[in-house]
């Protein structure tokens, strides 16, 4: 097999970020009492080299990600760690009633911040993914998928969380000739988390099984929108203590908008069952929006930003059930804006702004910050 087409990126980047709250405390928490210091803030830059490629071979398409990354601190230097990623994947089809997509992805990252007080903790992910359609009739289709999911953490304390999800998906289309299609899938889970949790002295099991039955959209209503959704009833039952299972509607909508040639507005809402952000192996049922307008000011300057609202209901807590807590409930609102800037075609800088804040139903656990960033990156 010839390769028709070829394109190879190495590149290299470069950031540097400060953040006013570095660990995401509470104002009323003590932080020397917390994390040995007064001062809650800190600076810290990432460097980063790495490789994209894609390539083409008649009705076949594919395309390697690989990158490393290193991450120093200012103040809070025990976080200080080495991290990458990398993807490959095959998208392609196999006459003329076959299609697939298939891949593999990697990642190794410090994990989220608002659990770095406990230590550093380094989380490795690692996905493969496969996904086939077959052409039952002109407007008709077959798709099935499989999904593995792995995830390890490095610190003794978060091992609880360590996790893989198998998922199994089959679905029937109705597609036009424009590839839009509407359909029904069924989907179902297998989530296993091989190290207990111990609760008071008690060993809990964090598996569960999960199947979601509904609908499923991707559809151009107009040239210049595009509507993707899902809509299903979701059944999760856990092993053990079952009184946390979960019975009812999720679905997550995506609505692109071209305003004009120059700007592009995107809409996400969704209620959905999601992991507690490695702050506990329990699910979350975690509603919300995300806005993002996008304008290309000029063909060097592109102008982003991000406005985010999600609660998050922490209904999968052992703890509801063995002990006297009550159930956990946080709100989440964040903003974000972000400019770019090309010099050249190979050559990218960027500025950014974050500000985020939470409350919670959690003593403690409610915080504020504000992130400022600038990066660089070359291709060659």
């Amino acid at each position: 097999m010839t390769l028709a087409q070829a394109e190879v990126k190495p590149y290299v980047a470069a950031s540097y970020i400060h953040t006013d709250n570095l660990f995401r405390l509470s104002d009323r928490a003590d932080p020397n009492a917390v994390i040995g210091s007064g001062d809650r803030s800190d600076n810290y830059r990432r460097l980063e080299a790495g490789v994209d490629m894609n390539a083409q071979a008649s009705r076949q398409k594919f395309n390697l990600q690989a990158g490393v990354n290193q991450t120093r601190f200012e103040r809070f230097n025990f976080l200080d760690n080495g991290g990458g990623s990398g993807r490959a994947v095959w998208d392609g089809e196999i006459g003329s009633a076959w299609r697939g997509r298939a891949g593999y992805e990697y990642a190794r990252s410090l994990s989220a911040f608002e659990v770095l007080s406990g230590g550093k903790n380094i989380r490795t992910d690692r996905r493969g993914f496969g996904e086939l359609d077959y052409r039952i009739f002109p407007s008709w289709r077959i798709r099935a998928g499989a999904d593995n999911y792995d995830v390890k953490n490095s610190l003794t304390t978060r091992q609880t969380l360590d996790n893989r999800t198998v998922s199994r998906a089959i679905g029937l289309h109705y597609v036009n000739a424009a590839e839009d299609y509407l359909g029904v899938q069924s989907k179902s889970t297998d989530g296993s988390y091989p190290n207990p949790e111990n609760i008071n002295g008690v060993s809990v099991d964090n598996g569960y099984d999960e199947t979601e039955n509904g609908l499923v959209m991707d559809w151009r209503p107009a040239g210049h929108s595009r509507l993707r959704a899902r809509a299903s009833y979701t059944e999760r039952h856990y092993a053990q203590l079952p009184a946390r299972d979960y019975k009812g509607p999720t679905a997550r909508l995506i609505y692109d908008w071209n305003l004009s040639e120059k700007t592009l507005a995107n809409a996400v809402v969704w209620r959905e069952l999601t992991i507690a952000d490695d702050l506990s192996a329990s699910y979350v049922l975690s509603k919300g929006i995300n806005l993002g307008p996008k304008w290309s000011a000029t063909p060097k300057v592109t102008l982003r930003a991000g406005l985010g609202h999600e609660i998050r209901e922490y209904r999968g807590d052992p703890r509801l059930i063995l002990t006297a807590l009550n159930q956990r409930s946080d709100r989440l609102n964040a903003a974000t804006f972000s400019a770019d800037y090309l010099p050249s075609p190979k050559i990218q800088m960027g500025l950014g702004y974050e500000t985020g804040r939470r409350t919670s139903t959690q003593a403690l656990s409610d915080y504020r910050y504000r992130n400022v960033s600038g990066n660089l990156r070359v291709e060659f």
